[in-house]
């Protein structure tokens, strides 16, 4: 539940800062998105609704192979990831490509071995089983590591896609409108104004008792 005392803010960021501009404001921890259209009333009324993009479909089409496989596999959720991901601190869609062809080669090798799985069943032949269930067992617990630090990253990175859609947009720049904690209100401007590599024109208005809740995404930067 978020407090009761909220302030609004309207961000805008050029089109080539978008991507480093959502993961400053998102790393704060603070910022609540909403949607600009049904909550930025004093804006522009011609701006451009920001359409989800083809790295949204492809990163949720990978997320839901990963999430499945991890399922399948029977990998284990509980307890610490080891030796977690080492993560550009902005992904290019050759990282996830880099991903997605390692995910392909363990889909390939649980697919032998379910295959064999299912022929030692059907033969009824107990040793074939018996070795092949520990081959995959094997695998998930090979593989472990990076599916679920895969997994975590891609439910991130397709949050911060998905906030896009929220935004507003003209020929070179994209409004973002949201909320965040009028007692915050300070260390969000101080987090913002310190990077000077990323230019984030921002606005703060006085907060009210009982802010609209229409739309109050997850932290998009939640781990």
């Amino acid at each position: 539940m978020l407090p009761s005392k909220m302030s609004s803010f309207i961000a805008i960021t050029l089109d080539t800062d978008l991507d480093p501009a959502l993961r400053l404001i998102a790393k704060t921890g603070l910022a609540h998105f909403s949607d600009v259209k049904e909550n930025g009333r004093n804006l522009p009324r011609d701006l451009e609704p920001v359409e989800a993009s083809e790295r949204f479909y492809y990163l949720s089409n990978l997320l839901t192979r990963i999430t499945a496989l991890i399922s399948e596999m029977k990998v284990y959720r509980g307890g610490k990831v080891q030796d977690p991901l080492t993560v550009p601190e902005f992904p290019e869609d050759s990282y996830f490509e880099s991903i997605e062809k390692r995910l392909k080669t363990i889909e390939d090798d649980f697919g032998d071995l379910s295959s064999a799985l299912d022929a030692a069943v059907k033969k009824e032949d107990k040793a074939a089983k018996k070795e092949t269930t520990k081959k995959i067992k094997k695998l998930a617990e090979e593989s472990r590591n990076a599916l679920l630090g895969w997994e975590e990253l891609l439910k991130r990175e397709h949050r911060l896609e998905e906030t896009k859609t929220l935004f507003r947009k003209t020929k070179r720049t994209y409004i973002m409108y949201g909320w965040l904690p009028t007692n915050k209100t300070k260390t969000f401007e101080e987090a913002i104004s310190q990077n000077k590599s990323v230019s984030i024109s921002l606005e703060i208005k006085p907060h009210v008792d009982n802010p609209e809740s229409d739309h109050y995404p997850a932290d998009v930067w939640s781990s």
